[in-house]
C-alpha cells in the first residue's frame, strides 16, 4: 500500500472544556481522490481523548497509543478537526498527520 502524508502542525486553536481542553484546526480537502485512495487522520497524543471531524465523533483514543480515522466519506471542501483532550495544559499537537493510502490494484 502506497501512502502519501500531509503534515497538520501549527494552526491549532486551544479552548478550555470543563474536563480538559479541546484542540482545533482547519483543513482543506486533499485533491482529487482516485477510488482506490482514502484519506486517514493518523497520529499518537500523550493524553486520552476524543477525536471528531467536522462535528462528527469518530472515536477516542488511548495515551500514547498510535490511532488512525479514516475520513474520506466525511471530508467536504473546508473541514476541522477536533480533539478533545483529557489535560489541564496545553499539548502540542503535532505528529498528527493526514495520510492519503492507496490500495494495491
Amino acid at each position: 500500500m502506497a501512502t502519501h502524508t500531509i503534515r497538520l502542525n501549527g494552526f491549532w486553536i486551544a479552548t478550555p472544556l470543563p474536563t480538559g481542553m479541546r484542540f482545533t484546526r482547519p483543513f482543506g480537502k486533499p485533491r482529487t481522490l482516485d477510488a482506490n485512495e482514502t484519506v486517514w487522520i493518523v497520529g499518537s497524543l500523550p493524553t486520552i481523548g476524543t477525536i471528531q471531524v467536522n462535528n462528527t465523533i469518530l472515536g477516542n483514543f488511548a495515551a500514547s497509543t498510535p490511532f488512525a480515522f479514516e475520513i474520506t466519506n466525511r471530508l467536504a471542501s473546508r473541514n476541522q478537526i477536533a480533539f478533545d483532550l483529557v489535560t489541564s495544559t496545553e499539548v502540542a499537537i503535532d505528529g498528527v498527520v493526514l495520510e492519503i493510502r492507496r490500495s494495491e490494484d
